[in-house]
């Protein structure tokens, strides 16, 4: 698994060095479980231990059944620091609005609790390992709109009078 982290912690270089400006997302690597991969987000959804994020990861068995998983989790929302959230009303609101763009998604699933807004997983190979990583990373830019504007009509009343 040691080199799945290392070919992920590439992958941030490149991601950083291109799309991060862009985007306007924090690119970390990590291992979670015994399972490396990297994580995308907005500095504003995270607060502690709970927030939002996207992650790509490799397990176990990855090389074995050539897949690569990846979803959005949303941990803890009540806990989120500037916002009034529920999070089972927030995943519903998150997989209306994700309908339109679940086509682009490769195997991707939707009914989990509201920890998890979607996950899916996409074929690869070693070869294609790392231009793979970075369309999902580049794919999920287009979801963050839904994600914000989600947040932003959950801004704690206390915080909107500023």
């Amino acid at each position: 698994m040691k080199e799945f982290l290392d070919e992920f912690k590439k992958i941030k270089v490149v991601y950083d060095n291109d799309a991060a400006r862009k985007s306007g997302l924090i690119c970390i690597t990590s291992v979670f479980e015994g399972c490396p991969g990297v994580k995308l987000y907005r500095a504003s959804w995270m607060s502690g231990k709970s927030g939002i994020f996207f992650s790509v990861w490799t397990d176990s068995d990855s090389e074995t059944l050539g897949r690569l998983h990846y979803n959005i989790h949303a941990l803890k929302l009540r806990q989120l620091k500037s916002y009034v959230i529920t999070s089972r009303n927030f995943a519903e609101e998150f997989r209306r609005n994700f309908k339109v763009l679940g086509s682009s998604w490769p195997n991707v699933r939707v009914d989990y609790g509201p920890l998890n807004l979607m996950q899916g997983w996409i074929e690869f190979r070693e070869a294609t390992f790392e231009p793979i990583v970075l369309s999902l990373m580049k794919e999920f830019a287009g979801v963050c709109p839904i994600i914000d504007r989600l947040l932003e009509e959950r801004i704690a009343p206390a915080r909107r009078r500023r």
